[in-house]
């Protein structure tokens, strides 16, 4: 699932991956994060923050 999800994420181009190999053992996909998905993380972030203050509300007013 979680391999799922960075391949979707990379189509989006919110990470890229790149193989790498070393001497022993076998190669293994690296992923990291662009600069387009930090912005669309921290744009997220700021939603959830958001969504988080209005629950809080509701339940110390209810």
């Amino acid at each position: 699932m979680v391999y799922g999800l960075l391949r979707r994420m990379e189509r989006h181009g919110f990470v890229f991956s790149q193989w790498s190999v070393e001497e022993s053992g076998p190669a293994r996909r690296i992923y990291r994060i662009t600069e387009e998905g930090l912005d669309y993380l921290k744009d997220y972030l700021r939603r959830l923050r958001r969504v988080k203050f209005l629950i809080e509300r509701l339940i110390s007013e209810g």
